[in-house]
C-alpha cells in the first residue's frame, strides 16, 4: 500500500506488501479449505503469518527501529534454511494449545515466502531498469544472462547487464545481445482507465509495492459485499488478539538469536505489527487529519514527503503499468531464466505452489525442499 511501500524503501525487498500478502492469503486458504484453519485464531494467525517478516520494516515508534530493520533483512536474505528449521524445531517444543496457533502461523509465513521468491524477480527486473515491462530505457541496465536467448529479429540492442550480489558486493557489469523486438516490441501495458505519464511514473522497489497493493485492494474491495469502503479492508488485515501475537513474538525473539544471533526483545514483533497496523488505519482514515498525521509521522522518520512521493491513483483502477498483462518477454535478473508471465499469471502460480509447500511442511520435507534454495527475492 501506499505509504507501507514509502515507509519500508529502506529494506532490500519489499513487493508485494500488506494488502497483496493479505489477498493471496486469502486465496491459498480457498486453495487448501478453510477446515485447515478453521478457528477463528488459527484463521487470523495464518492471515498474519502472510505478512512474513515485513511488520519488522514497519517499526518506527521505538528506538530499536534500524536494527529491527535489520533483522527484517536478515530473515529474508540469509539462512533461509536453518530458520526454516529452527521456526520448526520451536513449533514442535511447545505446548499442545500453542503448537496448533504457531503452526497456522508458520503455515502463512511459508506462503509469504513463496509469493515473494516468485515475485520478487518480476518487480526487481523492472526497478533495475526504471520502466515497466514493454518500455525500457536502454541506456540502463537489463539483467539477464546467456540463458535468455530469444529468436533473432532484424533488430537487435545490446545492453549492459548489472545484477546485484546477494552478498551486497560490488556489482557485476557485463554485456549481452538482446533481441529489443521481444523487450519492446509490444505497447506499454496500461489500462485505459489509469492512464499515466511514463516519464514521470517512478519505479523504485517501494514504488512497484504500492502500485500493486493500490491494484489488489481496489479489487478486492469491489468483490467485497460486506466492507464497501478501504478503511474498513484494511482494518481486517492485521486483526489478531493480543495472546497470539506476543505467542508469534516470542518465537521470533528465539529464532533470531539463534540463526543470526541477534537479540531482540519478547514483544518486538508484537511492538512492529501494531505500528504497522496503526500505519494503516491512519493512512485509510475518512479523516484528513489521520491521513496527515501519518504523512508527519513518515516526514519524521524518513527524509522526503509523503505527498510528494505518493502518487495518486484512479481509486477505480484494479490493473497496473508494472502488471504486463501483454505478457512482454522478460528475463529473470537472478536465473536468466526467459518468461513473459504477468502478475496475475505468477499470482495464480504462486497459489498452488504455497499450498504444496504447506503440504511439503505438515509431511515434514527437509527445509532445503521448502525453500528450492531461494531467498525471499527468488536468488539461488
Amino acid at each position: 500500500m501506499f505509504l507501507y511501500g514509502i515507509l519500508t524503501s529502506g529494506r532490500k525487498n519489499d513487493i508485494p506488501a500488506l494488502i497483496t500478502h493479505y489477498a493471496f492469503g486469502l486465496e491459498v486458504l480457498s486453495r487448501v479449505g478453510e477446515s485447515n484453519f478453521h478457528e477463528p485464531c488459527t484463521r487470523e494467525l495464518f492471515l498474519l503469518g502472510n505478512q512474513g517478516p515485513d511488520p519488522f520494516f514497519s517499526a518506527l515508534l521505538t528506538t530499536m527501529r534500524k536494527k529491527l530493520h535489520k533483522v527484517g533483512n536478515l530473515l529474508q536474505d540469509e539462512s533461509i534454511d536453518d530458520s526454516l528449521d529452527a521456526f520448526r524445531g520451536y513449533i514442535d517444543q511447545v505446548p499442545a494449545g500453542q503448537n496448533k496457533l504457531l503452526n497456522a502461523y508458520f503455515c502463512g509465513y511459508l506462503c509469504h515466502f513463496v509469493l515473494d521468491r516468485n515475485m520478487h524477480p518480476f518487480v526487481d527486473e523492472q526497478a533495475f531498469n526504471e520502466r515497466p515491462l514493454g518500455k525500457h530505457r536502454f541506456n540502463h541496465c537489463t539483467p539477464s544472462s546467456t540463458q535468455f536467448a530469444p529468436a533473432m529479429s532484424e533488430q537487435t540492442t545490446t545492453l549492459r547487464q548489472v545484477v546485484p550480489s546477494p552478498a551486497g558486493a560490488d556489482l557485476e557489469q557485463t554485456e549481452q545481445n538482446l533481441t529489443r523486438k521481444h523487450l519492446i516490441g509490444a505497447s506499454l501495458d496500461k489500462d485505459e482507465s489509469c492512464k499515466d505519464d511514463i516519464d514521470s511514473i517512478p519505479t523504485t522497489h517501494a514504488y512497484i509495492e504500492a502500485d500493486f497493493d493500490a491494484m489488489m485492494l481496489e479489487r478486492k474491495v469491489a468483490k467485497s459485499s460486506i466492507d464497501k469502503n478501504r478503511y474498513g479492508f484494511v482494518r481486517s488485515i492485521l486483526a489478531t488478539s493480543k495472546s497470539s501475537l506476543e505467542l508469534v513474538s516470542a518465537m521470533f525473539s528465539v529464532v533470531v538469536d539463534k540463526v543470526y544471533n541477534e537479540a531482540i526483545p519478547k514483544k518486538a514483533f508484537s511492538r512492529c505489527v501494531r505500528d504497522m497496523r496503526l500505519l494503516n488505519l491512519l493512512l485509510y482514515s475518512s479523516k484528513k487529519g489521520k491521513r496527515n498525521l501519518a504523512a508527519k509521522i513518515e516526514n519524521y522518520v524518513l527524509t522526503g514527503s509523503f505527498k510528494n512521493k505518493v502518487r495518486q491513483r484512479d481509486k477505480n483502477c484494479q490493473s497496473s503499468v508494472f502488471s504486463n498483462s501483454k505478457k512482454n518477454l522478460w528475463p529473470n535478473p537472478y536465473t536468466g531464466e526467459a518468461c513473459n508471465k504477468s502478475f496475475d499469471d505468477l499470482f495464480a502460480h504462486a497459489i498452488n505452489e504455497a499450498a504444496q509447500t504447506i503440504e511439503l511442511y505438515q509431511k515434514r520435507a527437509p527445509a532445503q525442499e521448502i525453500s528450492k534454495g531461494l531467498d525471499f527475492s527468488g536468488r539461488p
